[in-house]
């Protein structure tokens, strides 16, 4: 997708589906909401473009380990976007966060991981994406 494409959109519906085992029933429906609020920061176009996040990787902190010898968060994912109106794909884009930390103030920035981390990944595909 150009960026002239990409100026153009606005968010429509957003998916997100979890490929991922064992991860909090939560993380759906956080990730999408986070995306709901970013998306529409940096998407301010016209056009509704759907967007799909498949997310293939995620991974919270080990508390003793974060406290010990350091630790990290990661959500990767593969973000899609189609026309609202005719699903003509626009765009594909491997997005990816990670934040690390180490020692009781690492445990601390890690600590609400699910939320913090869909945060940073819906800005990522604001900054990556429509360059915002």
């Amino acid at each position: 997708m150009t960026p002239d494409q990409a100026a153009q959109l606005q968010p429509g519906q957003i998916t997100v589906d979890v490929q991922v085992p064992d991860v909090r029933k939560t993380l759906p429906e956080t990730l999408r909401t986070n995306l709901m609020n970013t998306l529409a920061t940096c998407m301010t176009g016209s056009m509704p473009a759907n967007i799909n996040v498949r997310v293939d990787n995620y991974k919270e902190q080990n508390g003793a380990m974060t406290v010990l010898l350091g630790d990290h968060v990661t959500l990767v994912g593969l973000v899609t976007f189609t026309d609202a109106q005719s699903g003509r794909l626009l765009g594909e884009y491997r997005v990816s966060e990670v934040t690390a930390g180490a020692g009781v103030v690492g445990l601390a920035i890690l600590a609400d991981a699910e939320n913090g981390l869909s945060k940073d990944f819906s800005g990522r595909i604001c900054k990556e994406v429509f360059k915002s």
